[in-house]
């Protein structure tokens, strides 16, 4: 399967931001312990095949109404994933996959090993969110 250059990551924490709002903090990449499939902790993201893939992020709502990124998106290469797997202590523990969504066909996961100590998890969380190349501000896109 091949896969596009850059993932999203929806942010509806605004602690996961610097107070600037162009930085992100780990925060928004703390994988979910109680997301486990297949040995796999799993974080959603979406794919950015085209676009549109941005709107539909910050148009997205919970079931109660309200939007569910709040504070926006952020885009990350795809290839911090291979940097990441090739250091050391870090070595082989991220994957990805597509897993779509009725409703949203860019849905995907970042897949860390469940066995992954909570050290090296906090580590990964960090490192990817220095690979983050752009902060989108759920102001800047919504009327």
């Amino acid at each position: 399967m091949s896969y596009p250059d850059n993932f999203l990551r929806g942010v509806s924490d605004k602690n996961s931001l610097t107070p600037d709002g162009v930085g992100v903090s780990a925060g928004a990449f703390h994988f979910d312990l109680s997301k486990i499939s297949n040995g796999w902790l799993e974080q959603s993201i979406c794919w950015e095949d085209n676009d549109s893939v941005v709107d539909l992020m910050l148009r997205q709502k919970k079931e109660d109404g309200v939007i569910q990124f709040k504070i926006g998106v952020v885009r990350v290469p795809r290839s911090c994933v291979q940097y990441i797997n090739k250091l050391p202590q870090t070595r082989e523990l991220l994957s990805y996959e597509r897993k779509e969504l009725d409703d949203n066909p860019y849905h995907g996961n970042l897949l860390l090993k469940k066995d992954a100590h909570n050290f090296t998890r906090r580590l990964v969380a960090a490192m990817i969110a220095a690979h983050v190349v752009d902060v989108i501000n759920q102001e800047h896109i919504l009327d």
